[in-house]
This record gives C-alpha cells, sequence and structure tokens, in this order.
C-alpha cells in the first residue's frame, strides 16, 4: 500500500486589523516586518512597538510577543551585529529576495519550536508595503517550494484563502 503524503492545511484568520493583544488569544504572536535597527517608527512595526512589547532597537527575532522579520534596511553599510550582515542597500527593495527568504526561514526555525504559539502573517491580499515588494512577492517566499514547509503555526489573513485555493489547483 501506498504511503500518501499528507499536507498540513493553512491556518487563516478574520478581521480588519490587527488588535491589541489582550483581544487575541494570549499565545498569539504577531509578526511584524521591520529593520535591522529595530526603528519601529511606521507601518506593523510600529503597533508591534506600542501594542505587542516590541523593544525599540531591537530589529530581529522575538521581543515583547511579536516576532520581527527584518524585510527592509533603513542606514547605507547598517552592521547588524546579530549576524554580521552589512547592509550595503538601503530603502525600497534593501533587501535581496534571498536575504528575505533566510530570515522568513529562521522564523519558520523560531515557530516551529514553539508549537503552541500562533504566529499572526498580518499581510492582506492587495496591500501595499513599505518594503517595496508587493504582499504577493511576500507571501510567494513564505510558501515556496524552494523553503522548508510553512509551520502550521504560522496563520494567514483570509484574504489569501483563494489565493492558496487557486495555486493548489494550477498544480
Amino acid at each position: 500500500m501506498k504511503k500518501l503524503e499528507q499536507k498540513k492545511k493553512l491556518r487563516f484568520w478574520v478581521g480588519d486589523r490587527t488588535s491589541k493583544p489582550k483581544d487575541i488569544h494570549k499565545n498569539c504572536i504577531l509578526i511584524a516586518t521591520t529593520n535591522p535597527e529595530g526603528r519601529h517608527g511606521m507601518g506593523l512595526a510600529n503597533i508591534a512597538h506600542r501594542f505587542w512589547g516590541a523593544e525599540y532597537y531591537v530589529g530581529r527575532g522575538l521581543s515583547g510577543q511579536s516576532y520581527l522579520l527584518v524585510t527592509k534596511n533603513l542606514t547605507k553599510n547598517y552592521f547588524e551585529e546579530a549576524t554580521g550582515i552589512t547592509y550595503s542597500r538601503y530603502g525600497i527593495r534593501s533587501l535581496t529576495k534571498q536575504q528575505l527568504s533566510d530570515n522568513i526561514e529562521e522564523l519558520f526555525e523560531v515557530s516551529r519550536s514553539m508549537p503552541t504559539k500562533s504566529f499572526i502573517l498580518a499581510y492582506k491580499r492587495g496591500d501595499s508595503n513599505l518594503n517595496g515588494y508587493s504582499s504577493e512577492e511576500l507571501i510567494e517566499l513564505f510558501t515556496s517550494k524552494a523553503k522548508s514547509e510553512t509551520p502550521s503555526n504560522i496563520i494567514f489573513h483570509e484574504s489569501w484563502k483563494a489565493y492558496f485555493q487557486r495555486k493548489n489547483h494550477e498544480k
């Protein structure tokens, strides 16, 4: 008898905005895109700082009830001590897709080590992003076959359901 390969089912959250953590289950962690300097002045990084406990000047990994995912660099030739990376580019699309993919893989490792936590990915279909990549490009990096399987505790926004259904039928 042939062993059937089982895929983990993607999970989704519903809503118009990311709430304060007291409004969401205490085991949720907000995935906030930010910069390696941890200057959380705009967008989701600012929400993570103000409401989810992300510390200013922490640019990568767990901080408060947030996971800080580096997707943009703000300062030319910034040296990130934690990784030893020097970012020669800055501003829009300052990280390559390979760097983004590596950072997402790092997130996957952390989420797998914390299976009782739900990691909320706030990207909504059609939204623009401060890092210069479209939401669709970023979701592709989260689900690319070139990387390990997306952990089941990464939760996507419901606006991606139809996209994933179409993508699975194209195979």
